[in-house]
C-alpha cells in the first residue's frame, strides 16, 4: 500500500448523482450549488488538484448530473427543476 487515499469532502449535501465523462477522465458529482467535477487524467486522480465548479447557481442545488457520452460536457439539473449543460474546458454554460 502506498498510504495514499482520496478524499471528496466539502458537500454541503449528500451526493446523489455521478457521471463519468468519456473516458473516464472527470468525474462529475451533484451535493452542492454547483457541479464538482474532479479530474482523472492523472494515474493519482483528482489527489491534490481543485475540481471544477461548473453551473454556479447561488443557494440551489445540484441534484443530478450527466456527462455527454462523447464530448467534455455535462447536463447539470438543480433542485427547481433547471437544467443547463456546461463545457469542461472553459466553463460555458447552455440553457436546456
Amino acid at each position: 500500500a502506498d498510504g495514499k487515499h482520496m478524499r471528496m469532502s466539502g458537500y454541503p449535501s449528500k451526493v446523489k448523482s455521478l457521471s463519468w465523462s468519456v473516458k473516464g477522465k472527470w468525474l462529475a458529482s451533484s451535493g452542492a450549488p454547483a457541479a464538482i467535477v474532479w479530474p482523472f487524467a492523472s494515474k493519482d486522480g483528482p489527489m491534490g488538484k481543485a475540481p471544477l465548479e461548473l453551473g454556479t447557481r447561488g443557494n440551489t442545488m445540484v441534484t443530478c448530473v450527466a456527462c455527454h457520452p462523447s464530448q467534455d460536457v455535462v447536463a447539470i439539473g438543480y433542485e427547481d427543476g433547471m437544467v443547463i449543460a456546461a463545457r469542461f474546458a472553459d466553463a460555458k454554460e447552455v440553457l436546456l
